[in-house]
């Protein structure tokens, strides 16, 4: 047996930045594992520059994502303006970006984008300890969630969490027994006549996987925003879990 940390993300929106391409911002369909490491980092007060911080949060966690409900998507136009980015300026407010700090003779840029959400979106997400003496214990990071350093968000500001991440901490024979045991908001299951999906997608390869693809979402330099290529297993849902599923 082993202990696993299990929490659920709900939000009306969300976007977890999959490759972007010139002015298409795509949301990967669920939690991306560095949106969960960030999500992390953030409660746990970590900021963006932090390099080695979210490198040993990377090195010692593996993670599970297991959709709650099936959701839609939705793409968003974007016209946005803001100043020039200098070495010398430091934007603070959005006030400061369109005025604040902009002399007179400068033009605003604007920029143009079409960014994807993930709506009605329910997840449950499971967190477990890699070989070595992780930075933080599952208790500690559990803690975090309940009282973030850094108001959280799902995967961009404008997107905040709707419930509270109702972390829990226990010991299971492994991440999709604790996935399964978990039981996201039955009150937003309900309104969205949904039940959890009969699979979970994971970072590490767990027996019974029945396929692999390769995904870019593994942090290696927040500050350049840089993310590498790292494997991803879709496996089936114990038996009894199996039963629920069907979002």
């Amino acid at each position: 047996m082993q202990r696993y940390l299990t929490f659920q993300i709900y939000g009306p929106m969300q976007s977890w930045g999959a490759v972007a391409v010139g002015e298409v911002r795509p949301s990967f369909p669920r939690p991306s594992r560095s949106g969960v490491l960030g999500l992390l980092a953030g409660a746990l007060g970590i900021r963006r520059n932090e390099d080695e911080r979210h490198a040993e949060l990377e090195r010692a966690y593996a993670m599970a994502v297991r959709p709650a409900t099936s959701g839609a998507r939705m793409s968003d136009y974007h016209t946005i303006q803001c100043g020039k980015r200098l070495a010398r300026r430091t934007y603070r407010t959005r006030a400061d970006e369109v005025g604040g700090l902009i002399p007179k003779s400068e033009d605003l840029g604007t920029l143009l984008s079409t960014r994807e959400y993930l709506t009605d979106s329910a997840f449950a997400v499971c967190v477990w300890l890699r070989e070595g003496t992780p930075p933080h214990s599952l208790e500690d990071l559990a803690d975090a969630l309940r009282r973030p350093v850094f108001t959280p968000c799902l995967g961009r500001k404008s997107c905040p969490p709707a419930l509270p991440f109702n972390p829990v901490v226990e010991a299971y024979p492994g991440p999709l027994e604790a996935l399964a045991a978990y039981e996201v908001d039955p009150g937003v299951l309900d309104a969205l006549g949904a039940t959890p999906a009969a699979e979970a997608y994971t970072s590490e390869k767990l027996s019974g996987w029945q396929e692999q693809t390769e995904v870019r979402d593994a942090p290696l330099n927040r500050t350049r925003w840089q993310f590498g290529l790292r494997p991803e297993y879709r496996v089936a849902m114990p038996a009894g879990a199996q039963d629920e599923g069907g979002s």
